[in-house]
């Protein structure tokens, strides 16, 4: 162990405790990871060695992520930024615990102190509970105080700041999930907010050093697959309501196989329209628990949506599927 010195017995010791932590012995040993991580620094400062008290720090630092994420304090700060994100708890938006500004944050983790345990008593888990009683103040100086500097992007503070852009990142994976939506249904993305919200992610990341090229990419490949999509889209007119363009959908890729409601049904041979290929037409179409089953699996359609598709489509003389449903 590089300039660590006499130090190096409490680093030694951290790792065996850690291992018997990991390997089942989880109460006895983390009191014993918590001592030892304080023991590194309070040994490594004695020493009239700048390399030894360098690297002690170092060791200290490391030694105290270990013990985050033995008591889950990551998981909890993930879950705690994505609710300032959303703004779910409304004490949330009365301190500004992501400020740029690490005085401002410092002041709103201490007089937000309340607010800040009052999610993680509902929300996070016993240890991380356990560990804000002891170890509060530290967790508030890994989240204001850069100990590597801004040119370096290798400190516990580096990482527990990028997670304050978990709610965009949640975000994303929305918009990500609504573009596969469109494509099983093969309907238009209609997700107007989709690139503003890509920028707002790229802003967050660029302010956080942890966040890798291919991070960046992920966003920018999505970006283009949405407006290819859009851009090719040559399905069903827009104008089509979504419970109609379901209906199509069915109509054109129903596995009839797959659905025992379907399956008891006999069939019938017909066309959507003049422009669309021949299709099976099934009674299936009249059973409307039939159609709310097949229809909400699959087109994730909402039941509301599904209710009031099914009255509008039986009344309108116009509407495409008429016919086939009506009784």
């Amino acid at each position: 162990m590089i300039s660590i010195g006499i130090c190096s017995r409490y680093v030694h010791q951290s790792a065996v405790y850690l291992s018997e932590t990991y390997s089942g012995s989880f109460q006895s040993s983390l009191a014993n990871v918590t001592k030892l991580c304080d023991s590194i620094e309070n040994c490594s400062e004695k020493s009239n060695c700048r390399d030894v008290r360098k690297t002690g720090k170092m060791y200290k630092e490391k030694c105290d992520e270990n013990e985050m994420v033995l008591y889950k304090m990551k998981d909890c700060l993930r879950s705690f930024y994505y609710e300032v994100y959303s703004g779910a708890t409304n004490c949330t938006k009365l301190y500004n615990y992501t400020s740029s500004d690490m005085n401002t944050r410092k002041n709103a983790f201490t007089s937000g102190k309340e607010c800040f345990l009052s999610f993680t008593n509902l929300w996070c888990s016993p240890e991380s509970n356990k560990y804000l009683k002891q170890s509060y103040d530290k967790l508030v100086n890994y989240l204001t105080i850069d100990n590597d500097g801004p040119d370096q992007c290798n400190s516990l503070y580096d990482e527990l700041n990028s997670y304050q852009c978990i709610g965009y990142q949640y975000a994303v994976s929305f918009l990500e999930r609504e573009l596969e939506k469109a494509k099983l249904m093969k309907k238009p993305y209609e997700k107007n907010e989709t690139e503003p919200m890509l920028e707002e992610t790229r802003k967050c990341y660029r302010k956080y050093c942890k966040y890798t090229y291919e991070q960046y990419e992920y966003l920018n490949k999505l970006s283009e697959d949405i407006v290819n999509y859009n851009s090719d889209y040559p399905l069903a007119p827009k104008t089509l309501s979504e419970f109609d363009r379901c209906i199509e959908y069915i109509l054109q890729n129903i596995d009839a196989d797959k659905y025992k409601c379907i399956r008891k049904t006999p069939q019938k041979s017909g066309t959507v329209d003049e422009n669309a290929p021949t299709v099976k037409l099934t009674g299936f179409l009249r059973d409307k628990e039939c159609m709310k089953l097949v229809m909400t699996q699959e087109c994730w359609m909402s039941l509301t949506i599904f209710e009031e598709g099914w009255e509008a489509t039986r009344h309108q003389m116009k509407t495409l599927w008429k016919e086939l449903i009506d009784e």
